[in-house]
């Protein structure tokens, strides 16, 4: 059960400092799209979102519980939450629960595999299988309802999807949302197909135990001050292709008004009005009738709100002012400062707002700023926020009372002023009436005139729906008014326009030939930065085709190891254990070209991987303490000469020299395998090219110090050689010598190729030295530390591991017996079981020292099998080798982190096994 929390916005206008408690809200983590549960713990979803929205307006804090449904009930009927977030009624619930107002509406239908079933109403559906929501009210009421369809319950979507598509299911019941939103997350959009009929169109509710009832008013109420459209906006945000609940609910103007705001406006008497008979173009009246900016509006609230106003006729505006405050008169339309003392009248937002100009005749001096009219006499009507703007922001300007705007033009023209300051539309009115005067605007203000509505605080709740009303009305509509009442342009401008135009237009167009060559200039490096990105683009997509093509050639190269190493495994361990039974001479020789003919292949195998895994730098080396003597010897007595006899059938026409310079010391740290993978590469590379002369592989110190030494390796054959051309890609991929050769010398040309590679990894290089006809030398030096300590011989390390214990799990049971016959040729004693828990169950009873698990087996594999015993009472650092026919990394990485000593590949080496065993017992 996971929780969130939401902190509400705080509301600056309200009154109520009360700290209220934190409201609970349980809701189900799996119901998308209503509520979902993210990767990160947070809750999510519409009916969530709701919550969050109704909290903001509401200025509470809310929680939210979720878990499953089950867990949901349980909150709710020990009241360890306060309501649900979201459900439909039922009798059921209707036990023990009550309900808030319908927050949403939901419909329920039934889906069908379009592949499996055709469309069918539900009644036809006897004998069918159909699914439903366990423990919901889906299934309560159809299954009351449709007695004889077979219903089938169940707790999670998502294996009940894949179940219809199979066709375990005939149809499944579900909420239209709900089964849409599943689809999509399923990819299968249009998958299902839904019926034609409409089952049940439920409406949701927010759910209270029956403790919690005092809550459901606190709730309805916040429910009614969220705007709609913000509701009608969040379920379009999450459900698709439906017409939102609350859209039926929305003003048709003003979508932002509540549910509240709308109740209030169907059941508002008649409002008694109050407006100036002689304010023009603002509000005046001519022939009885109200007219001008003011009364547009007016009328804009009467139409778009469908209320009724009555002016209040015959009054002064003192009058009207002191009716308003005392509650006779519930809106005054326009006004330009707070007319209440006692706080009786509220204040619109501004539906207008006018510019204060200063107006000059046509010889005054020009006026860059009020500094400029210190020394003159200015004129201004001292009334309302124009009064408190001067002499706030200006007080060492004397001015001069005029009354009434028309006189105060009257004065300018007459020179009774210098300057007359008022609002600019208003001047533009009575402007008509001095046509011939010049008079002009000599400074556009800073300052604006805003026009408000103010409402008796009776009405204080409509205050809030003429502001959205007037956020409501655009710019041009609100233009068109002004514009409407407008007196004739007869307005000219001072001289400093002029100066304007003269020193303005140069500059103007200069900026413009700038502002085009920077344009040009952004549109080219623009155009520059679209190519560079689109060439970015196309290498990124040919590198992530070539990252594909190369996991599918790892994945495959993989695949094909363990197809292939699997029957090797049987095949060279049979061999291997031919050679020790008693055979004749003829037989002996057969074993033997078997044997070698395995381990060819095998070394082709091993070959292709192991190119793969540098080429991709996923090759590691594995330096351990190697005797250099003892791994040279064994690779000319075993390998060589079994591998040569496949060839020439027994005539051995080529010497062989081993010659290792006293000088070298016997221990050297390195990788022992990819060493003896080097050597053998080029000593076969030799043998395949030399029919007859000698081949001799030499060893010798270059230079040493304390710690570390140098050792070349030189394999020198007296074959037909190489000549220049050849010489100089003899490297490259898959590279063999000429046609000729290679008619008679087969091969896949790989073993250069990774010897090199080889050699570059333990930090040398290959070169070679050869002419036709002349042999050929291949050498490299290796720089490693050494050690010239005298160790156990071979024979005496074997004999540590007589009568060791070693378990060996394999599901295969030829496997099973090569590695029994292999390990008691050591002498070890030989345990097996062909599966992880039965390997489980012989560590109980059996004292084993070491381990061989094989990676893939069924039920149980390699890795699960370590990890439990590792976890149990067995002995915790028993030494446990992975064997598998895979050489994919991850399968390695895997045994690594279950547990695993080290892992070997099948087929088993027998040398490297023995070492790997007699590591462990030392």
């Amino acid at each position: 059960m996971g929780a969130s929390t939401l902190k509400a916005e705080k509301d600056q206008l309200t009154s109520n400092t009360d700290v209220k408690p934190v409201l609970k809200i349980s809701v189900m983590e799996t119901a998308p799209p209503f509520n979902i549960k993210l990767h990160d713990g947070r809750i999510t979803g519409l009916y969530v979102e709701f919550w969050k929205l109704w909290a903001k307006y509401n200025h509470r804090e809310v929680e939210f519980v979720s878990g499953s449904f089950e867990l949901n009930k349980d909150d709710l009927k020990h009241s360890r939450v306060d309501f649900h977030s979201g459900l439909f009624k039922s009798k059921e619930r209707e036990t023990w629960a009550e309900f808030s107002m319908p927050i949403h509406e939901v419909k329920t239908s039934i889906y069908f595999y379009e592949k499996n079933h055709k469309r069918a109403l539900l009644k036809d559906m006897v004998g069918k299988k159909i699914a439903v929501p366990k423990m919901s009210y889906l299934a309560e009421f159809f299954t009351l309802k449709y007695p004889d369809i077979k219903f089938v319950y169940f707790t999670d979507i998502n294996s009940v999807i894949p179940d219809l598509l199979d066709g375990k299911f005939d149809a499944i019941i579900g909420e239209e949302p709900f089964i849409d939103n599943i689809q999509s997350k399923h990819g299968i959009n249009g998958v299902l197909l839904k019926s034609s009929e409409e089952l049940l169109t439920n409406l949701v509710y927010a759910l209270f135990p029956k403790e919690k009832r005092h809550l459901i008013e606190e709730v309805n109420s916040g429910i009614k001050n969220i705007p709609v459209n913000e509701i009608v906006e969040l379920e379009r945000k999450w459900i698709h292709g439906s017409d939102p609940y609350f859209s039926r609910s929305i003003h048709k103007n003003v979508p932002s008004l509540t549910l509240y705001e709308i109740e209030l406006l169907k059941n508002l008497p008649e409002i008694l009005v109050g407006s100036d008979s002689d304010w023009p173009p603002i509000e005046f009246v001519t022939d009885g009738v109200y007219q001008g900016v003011a009364i547009d509006f007016l009328n804009i609230i009467r139409e778009r709100l469908d209320i009724k106003l009555k002016h209040s006729t015959g009054l002064e505006w003192m009058q009207l002012v002191d009716k308003a405050n005392n509650g006779e008169i519930k809106v005054l339309s326009a006004i330009v400062e707070q007319y209440s003392s006692e706080d009786n009248l509220i204040l619109t937002e501004p539906y207008a707002q006018f510019q204060v100009v200063a107006m000059v005749r046509p010889d005054s001096p020009r006026l860059g700023s009020f500094l400029d009219m210190q020394e003159l006499i200015v004129g201004a009507v001292l009334e309302g926020e124009l009064k408190s703007i001067l002499e706030k922001n200006h007080p060492n300007i004397p001015i001069k009372d005029t009354v009434r705007i028309m006189q105060g033009l009257k004065d300018l023209n007459d020179g009774t002023i210098d300057v007359f300051i008022g609002n600019h539309y208003m001047i533009a009115h009575y402007l008509e009436n001095f046509k011939d005067s010049g008079l002009k605007v000599g400074l556009f203000t800073e300052y604006t005139l805003k026009l408000k509505m103010e409402i008796h605080k009776q009405y204080a709740k409509l205050v809030p729906i003429f502001n959205k009303l007037f956020a409501s009305i655009s710019n041009r509509e609100r233009i068109a008014i002004l514009n409407h009442w407008k007196g004739n342009e007869v307005i000219e401008i001072n001289d400093q326009y002029e100066q304007f135009l003269i020193v303005g237009i140069p500059t103007f167009l200069s900026i413009l030939v700038l502002l085009f060559y920077v344009t040009y200039l952004n549109r080219k490096m623009n155009l520059e930065v679209v190519s560079r990105k689109i060439k970015e683009a196309k290498l990124q997509d040919e590198k992530d085709i070539a990252d594909k093509a190369n996991r599918a050639k790892d994945e495959f190269l993989a695949n094909m190891s363990h197809e292939l190493r699997s029957p090797m495994n049987a095949i060279v361990g049979s061999s291997f254990l031919l050679e020790d039974s008693a055979l004749t001479g003829s037989q002996s020789q057969l074993v033997e070209i078997m044997n070698t003919s395995a381990k060819n292949l095998l070394r082709l195998i091993s070959n292709i991987l192991d190119l793969s895994k540098i080429e991709a730098k996923k090759l590691e080396l594995q330096e351990n303490k190697t005797d250099i003597r003892n791994l040279c010897e064994n690779l000319f007595e075993q390998d060589f000469h079994q591998e040569y006899l496949i060839d020439e059938c027994s005539q051995n026409n080529v010497k062989l020299n081993l010659d290792i310079n006293p000088k070298v010391p016997k221990h050297l740290f390195l990788d022992s395998y990819r060493l003896k993978q080097i050597l053998n590469n080029i000593i076969f590379n030799a043998k395949k090219y030399t029919p007859q002369g000698e081949i001799s592989l030499i060893v010798n110190k270059a230079e040493s110090d304390a710690n570390k030494c140098r050792v070349l390796f030189e394999v020198i054959d007296t074959g037909v050689g190489i000549d220049s051309e050849q010489l100089a890609r003899l490297f490259s991929n898959y590279n063999q010598t000429d046609a000729s050769l290679t008619r008679k010398n087969t091969g896949a040309g790989l073993g250069l190729k990774l010897t090199y590679a080889l050699c570059k990894l333990m930090g040398s290089e290959l070169k070679v030295e050869s002419s036709l006809g002349k042999g050929s030398r291949f050498y490299f030096t290796i720089h490693t530390e050494y050690n010239n300590e005298t160790e156990l011989t071979h024979n005496q390390d074997l004999s540590s591991l007589e009568n060791l214990n070693v378990l060996v799990v394999d599901d295969n049971p030829v496997n099973l017996l090569i590695a029994k016959k292999t390990l008691e040729k050591l002498k070890i004693r030989v345990i097996t079981a062909n599966s992880g828990s039965e390997a489980i169950s012989l560590l109980e009873k059996e004292d084993v020292q070491a381990i061989l698990m094989d990676m893939q087996m069924p039920e149980m594999d390699g890795a699960q099998t370590t990890r439990e015993i590792r976890r149990g009472n067995h002995i915790p650092q028993i030494p446990i080798y992975a064997l598998s026919a895979s050489s994919n990394e991850k399968e390695k990485t895997l045994a690594k982190e279950a547990g695993m000593n080290g892992y070997l590949n099948k087929p088993i080496e027998i040398e490297q096994l023995t070492q790997v065993l007699i590591n462990e017992v030392s």
